[in-house]
C-alpha cells in the first residue's frame, strides 16, 4: 500500500470499526458509554435504534406533526436526564414506549387544553385529512393496552413487533435465551388480544394496519426548537419532559450535546421517516383538485446555495446503454446513506448533495455491479458518467472444523477494488510488483462500505451465503463473524475459473508459522468456501493502577496473535475490540487460538487515561477461555488547536506525541502506555485533545490532507516543523531535512511533520493548554494543458517540493510548486493517464507567472535481447530506470501493473515512456538478473514525445550470483 492510500485505509477501517461497535453493542452498555464517558456516538446510537418506535407512538397519539415531533423530542430529553436511575437498561425499548405514550397523552392533553382557552383560533387539523379521528384512536388503544403489560412482557413485543428485531437478536439485546423470548412473545400477544377483544378490535388486524401507517424511509422532519447559541428551550417540550427547571439543570453542556444529537440523527436525509397517518384501505380517497388562479403561485422554497450543490450525470449499463432506473446513493461522513435520487429513463439523473462532500457517489441497481465515484471530485460543472458492471454473485459456505454448518453468521465487504478497464487481467502482473509479501495490489479506485449494510448477508440453516451488486472482475475483502467462531477475512478474487492456489502457496510460505490474522490475507474464488476454526474467548478486567478499582467502558482491543505480527499490520487487519463494563470486565470473543496475543487498552482522551498494552503468552489449554487483566494509568491531558500562523485560522490536522530521552517518569506507567503511538484528529475548529505522561514529551502536529480541499497538494504547502528553541538538546536536524529528535532510551527518531512542541508537565497536572502554529512556504502556480491550450485535470504531478519527490495526484489543472529556489533548479513531471499526455518543467524562483506545462504525447522504445552467443532471449522483463527521482516514481505508477517482456524471438516493446528524461534499460527473468555484456555510454537513452526510438539488437549476460542474492 503506498504512503498515499495509508491514511484513506486507515480512516474507513476507523469508520467501519465505529459502526461495527456500535451496532453490536446493547443499550445498556451504549447508556453506560453516554452517563459515563459523555460518549455522544451512544447516544446517536440509540436514537437511531428506538427513533422509529418512539415517533410511530407519539403519531398514532397525536396525529398532528408538530405536537408528535415535540413529544419525540421530549422523550430523548428524559432519557437523557433519567438514564441514571433506569433500574433495567436492557429493557431500555419497553421504558422508552411508555414513557413516550404518556408524554403523547400529556401533549394531546395541553393541546386540547390550548384550543379551549384560543376560542378565535381555528383548532389544528390533521396533516392527513383522509385520517379519521375515529381509526386514529383505535390506533391508539394498541399503545395503551402494551403500556398495561408488565415489563417482561413488554420488553418483548416492543422489540419483536414494534422494532421488527428477530427473536435472536431481541435475547441477544435482553440477554435471555431465544426459547424465554418466545414464550413471552406469545404470552403478551394472548393477553394483548383478550384485552383488545373486550373492546372489539383483533390484534392481528390491528397490527398490520398500523404497520401499513408507518415505514423506515429517508427524511424525518428537521428539528428546530433551539439556537445553539442560547440553548433556547422550547417550552413546549420543556413542559412535556416534566418541568422546564428541571431540564434545564440537566446542565446547558449536556442539554445542547443531546440537542446536537438529535438534530445530527433526524435532519437532512435523516435515517428514518414516517407515513402519514392513513385510514384503513377501505376508506381511501381521491385528494382534491387545486382551484385554478391567476394570481401567481408561491415558489417552492429555494434550496440554500450554502449547503448544497447540483450534480448532475448518467448512468450507463454493463452494454454501454443509458440505465433508467438507478439508484444514487450517498456513502457520507460516518457511513451515512443517503439515498439522492433515481436515473430517468435516458440514465440521467440531477442530485443535491452537500457542499465538500465526503465519501462516495454510488450508482446501484439490482441486476449489475456498482460503480462509484469519489466525492471530492464531484463539480457542478462537470457531469459525471457511472458505468455499471456485469454482476457476478459471490456464494459462499461457512462450516466449523467438524464439518457444521455455522447459521447465522455475518458476511460483510470490507473493501472492493477496482481496476483498470474494470478487469482482473493486470492483477498477476501487480500481485509480481507489489512491495509487500501479503499486500493486495492497488487498483485504479477503491470502496469501503463501512459500517453501512449495503453489502451484507447472513448464512443460512446450511451455512451459505450470497452477496449481489458489487460486480465481477473486481477483488473484494469479506470479513466474516459468527456464534462461536473465530473472526475471519477472505479476499475474493471475483472472476470464474482464477486460480487463487499459486498465490496462496506464496502468502503461505512467507508467513512465520500460525498467525492471529492469518486466514485474513488468504483468497478465495467467487465461490467462497471458508472452514471457520473455533473461538478462542479472551477475558479479563481493566484496573486503575492507582485506585485499583475497575475502568469502567474501558476499550480494549485484540492486536495480533503471534510475536510476529507487528502493531501496524494488527490494524490493517481489523482487530476485535470491546468495551468492559460497569466493573471494568471485559471480554472478546473471535480471537484465533495462537502462540501469543497482544492486547492493548486504548487511551481515553475524555477521562485521561493512558494506553497499555500486554503480550500474553500463558495460554489455557485448548480452546478454554484464559484471563488477562490490565492496568491504566492517568497522564495529562493536553488541549490546544493547530493554527496557521499567517491567517490565524485552524487547520485540520493529527497530533500525536512521542515521550523524549531521559523521561523519569516513564518507569510509572503500565507497559508501552507511554511509548505507544496514537493520532488525535483536530476538530473541524482545529481543536485538539490529546494525551502524555508527565516530564518532557514531544508534541506534534502534522496537516491532514484528507479533510483539505486542495488534498494532498496543499497539504505540501505547510513547511516541516523545526527544533523546539526552548529545548534544543533534544533535537539535530537531519541530511534529509526532516527533524530529528532523541525518543526513549536516546534512540534517535525522524520526524516529518509540520509543528511540534516540548511539554513538561508535573505529576498530578490534569490539565494543560499549548497550541501548535503551521507556517506555509511560498509557492508559485503551474497550469497544466496539452499541446492545443486546453486545462488538464487530475493529472499525476512528482516535484512540488524539494525535498519529497513523491508524485501526487491532483484536484484540478493546477499544481503548486513549493519554496523554488533561484540557483537550483527544480525538476517537475506531470503525467494524465486518461488521454497518456506527459511533460515536464525545471522551475527556478526567477519564472515569472503563469508558468504553464505543456503535455505531450509518451514515447515508445524497442529492441531485441540477444545472449552472448547471439541467441534470442524470451520471456525476459524489460523496464526502464530514470535518472531522476521524480521520473522514477511516475513511471512506476504507469507501469505498476505492466510488463514489457521478449518473445521466442527476443524482440520487446516498452510504450508509455516519459519523454525527454534520460533512463537505463533493466533486465529480469524471475529472480535472474542480467546486464550488458558491454555498458558504452550509449546505455542512457531518451526518447522523444509521440517517437519510438529502436535501440536495436543488446547482448546480455547473467548477473553474478553474489549481486543476485
Amino acid at each position: 500500500m503506498t504512503r498515499s492510500a495509508v491514511p484513506a485505509s486507515v480512516r474507513g477501517l476507523r469508520h467501519l470499526l465505529i459502526e461495527q461497535r456500535r451496532q453490536e453493542e446493547s443499550d445498556e452498555q451504549l447508556l453506560h458509554a453516554f452517563l459515563a464517558h459523555s460518549d455522544e456516538t451512544a447516544f446517536a446510537a440509540l436514537v437511531r435504534r428506538h427513533g422509529p418506535m418512539v415517533q410511530n407512538v407519539c403519531r398514532r397519539v397525536l396525529g398532528h406533526v408538530q405536537d408528535a415531533e415535540d413529544a419525540y423530542q421530549a422523550t430523548f430529553l428524559l432519557l437523557a436526564r433519567k438514564a441514571v436511575v433506569l433500574r433495567n437498561r436492557a429493557a431500555l425499548a419497553s421504558w422508552l414506549h411508555g414513557t413516550a405514550y404518556r408524554t403523547a397523552l400529556k401533549a394531546k392533553q395541553s393541546a386540547a387544553r390550548r384550543r379551549k382557552h384560543e376560542a378565535r383560533t381555528p383548532p389544528r387539523t390533521a396533516d392527513n385529512p383522509a385520517g379519521e379521528l375515529l381509526w386514529r384512536e383505535v390506533q391508539t388503544l394498541l399503545d395503551e393496552e402494551i403500556a398495561s403489560l408488565p415489563e417482561i412482557y413488554r420488553s418483548v413485543f416492543v422489540l419483536c413487533c414494534l422494532e421488527s428485531l428477530s427473536r435472536a437478536e431481541t435475547a441477544r439485546r435482553l440477554r435471555v435465551k431465544e426459547g424465554t423470548v418466545s414464550s413471552r412473545l406469545a404470552e403478551a400477544r394472548t393477553r394483548l388480544q383478550q384485552r383488545l377483544a373486550r373492546r372489539g378490535v383483533e390484534l392481528t388486524a390491528l397490527l398490520t394496519a398500523t404497520a401499513l401507517t408507518t415505514q423506515a424511509a429517508s427524511a424525518l422532519p428537521s428539528v428546530s426548537l433551539t439556537r445553539m447559541s442560547g440553548i433556547a428551550l422550547s417550552p413546549s417540550i420543556a413542559a412535556l419532559a416534566d418541568s422546564g427547571p428541571s431540564i434545564l439543570s440537566f446542565g446547558k453542556a449536556k442539554l445542547a450535546a443531546v440537542f446536537l444529537l438529535m438534530v445530527g440523527v433526524v435532519s437532512g436525509a435523516g435515517l428514518w421517516a414516517f407515513r402519514e397517518p392513513a385510514a384503513p384501505p377501505a376508506q381511501s380517497a381521491k385528494a382534491p383538485a387545486a382551484p385554478s388562479s391567476d394570481k401567481p403561485q408561491t415558489p417552492p422554497p429555494k434550496r440554500e446555495a450554502a449547503q448544497t450543490v447540483e450534480i448532475q450525470g448518467r448512468v450507463f449499463g454493463p452494454d454501454g446503454k443509458p440505465k433508467a432506473g438507478a439508484k444514487l446513493l450517498l456513502l457520507g461522513e460516518n457511513d451515512k446513506i443517503t439515498e439522492l435520487g433515481v436515473t430517468d429513463a435516458d440514465g440521467r439523473f440531477a442530485v443535491a448533495v452537500p457542499k465538500r462532500a465526503e465519501g462516495r457517489l454510488i450508482a446501484r441497481t439490482e441486476d449489475a455491479g456498482i460503480d462509484f465515484v469519489s466525492a471530492a471530485n464531484l463539480k457542478p460543472e462537470k457531469p459525471v458518467e457511472l458505468r455499471l458492471v456485469k454482476d457476478r454473485p459471490i456464494r459462499g459456505r461457512i462450516v466449523t472444523t467438524e464439518g457444521k454448518p455455522v447459521s447465522g453468521a455475518r458476511v460483510a465487504v470490507r473493501l472492493i477494488r477496482v481496476y483498470a478497464n474494470n478487469s482482473l487481467d493486470s492483477f498477476p502482473t501487480a500481485w509480481a510488483k507489489r512491495r509487500g509479501n501479503s499486500e493486495t495490489p492497488e487498483g485504479v479506485k477503491d470502496f469501503w462500505p463501512g459500517g453501512t449494510a449495503l453489502f451484507t448477508a447472513a448464512t443460512d440453516a446450511e451455512g451459505r451465503f450470497v452477496l449481489r451488486g458489487i460486480g465481477a472482475e473486481r477483488v473484494v475483502f469479506l470479513n466474516i463473524v459468527g456464534p462461536g467462531i473465530a473472526s475471519t477475512e477472505r479476499r475474493v478474487i471475483n472472476r470464474d475459473g482464477f486460480d487463487v492456489k499459486p498465490y496462496n502457496q506464496e502468502l503461505r510460505n512467507h508467513s512465520q508459522g500460525k498467525v492471529q490474522w492469518g486466514p485474513w490475507i488468504l483468497m478465495s474464488g467467487p465461490d467462497v468456501s471458508i472452514v471457520a476454526e473455533r473461538e478462542k474467548i479472551i477475558r479479563g478486567v481493566v484496573k486503575d493502577a492507582d485506585t485499583g478499582k475497575g475502568v469502567a467502558g474501558a476499550s480494549v482491543w485484540l492486536l495480533a496473535g503471534d510475536e510476529h505480527n507487528d502493531l501496524f499490520r494488527g490494524l490493517l487487519a481489523l482487530p476485535l475490540e470491546t468495551r468492559a463494563d460497569a466493573d471494568g470486565r471485559y471480554e472478546i470473543r473471535g480471537a484465533l487460538k495462537a502462540k501469543s496475543y497482544l492486547l492493548q487498552v486504548m487511551r481515553d482522551r475524555v477521562r485521561g487515561y493512558l494506553g497499555s498494552a500486554v503480550r500474553v503468552t500463558d495460554d489455557t489449554h485448548g480452546y478454554q477461555p484464559f484471563t488477562a487483566n490490565l492496568s491504566v494509568k492517568k497522564g495529562v491531558i493536553v488541549t490546544g488547536k493547530i493554527i496557521d500562523k499567517s491567517t490565524g485560522k485552524p487547520v485540520p490536522s493529527l497530533v500525536e506525541n512521542a515521550v523524549l530521552n531521559g523521561n523519569p517518569f516513564v518507569k510509572d506507567y503500565p507497559t508501552d502506555s507511554g511509548g505507544f503511538i496514537s493520532h488525535a484528529e483536530t476538530g473541524k475548529d482545529g481543536t485538539f485533545r490529546e494525551l502524555v505522561i508527565p516530564g518532557p514529551v514531544l508534541l506534534k502536529g502534522g496537516v491532514d490532507w484528507t479533510r483539505l480541499s486542495g488534498g494532498e497538494a496543499e497539504a505540501m504547502g505547510y513547511k516541516k516543523c523545526k527544533p523546539d528553541p526552548e529545548y534544543p538538546k533534544y533535537f539535530q536536524m537531519r541530511p534529509d531535512g526532516n527533524l530529528g529528535y532523541f525518543g526513549l532510551n536516546g534512540v534517535a527518531y525522524a520526524y516529518g511533520g509540520n509543528a511540534c512542541k516540548v511539554v513538561d508537565a508535573k505529576p498530578g497536572t490534569a490539565i494543560i493548554h499549548q497550541d501548535l502554529f503551521v507556517e506555509r512556504e511560498s509557492a508559485k502556480t503551474v497550469r497544466i494543458q496539452d499541446a492545443e491550450g486546453r486545462p488538464l485535470n487530475r493529472a499525476w504531478a512528482a516535484g512540488l517540493r524539494a525535498d519529497n519527490n513523491w508524485p501526487i495526484r491532483l484536484n484540478g489543472d493546477t499544481c503548486p510548486a513549493y519554496a523554488l529556489e533561484a540557483n537550483k533548479p527544480r525538476l517537475m513531471i506531470f503525467y494524465e493517464p486518461s488521454k497518456k499526455l506527459a511533460g515536464s518543467l525545471r522551475l527556478t524562483a526567477n519564472e515569472k507567472e503563469p508558468i504553464v506545462a505543456k503535455l505531450g504525447p509518451v514515447g515508445t522504445i524497442r529492441g531485441r535481447l540477444l545472449d552472448a552467443e547471439g541467441k534470442p532471449l524470451a520471456g525476459v522483463v524489460v523496464d526502464a530506470r530514470f535518472r531522476d527521482g521524480e521520473a522514477g516514481h511516475i513511471h512506476e505508477i504507469i507501469h505498476k501493473a505492466k510488463h514489457a517482456i521478449t518473445d521466442s524471438d527476443g524482440s520487446f516493446s516498452l510504450d508509455e515512456l516519459l519523454p525527454d528524461l534520460k533512463f537505463e534499460l533493466t533486465f529480469r527473468q524471475g529472480k535472474r538478473g542480467f546486464e550488458r555484456v558491454a555498458k558504452p555510454t550509449e546505455a542512457t537513452i531518451e526518447v522523444k514525445a509521440g517517437a519510438t526510438c529502436d535501440v536495436g539488437a543488446i547482448e546480455l549476460k547473467p548477473v553474478p550470483k553474489k549481486s543476485d542474492e
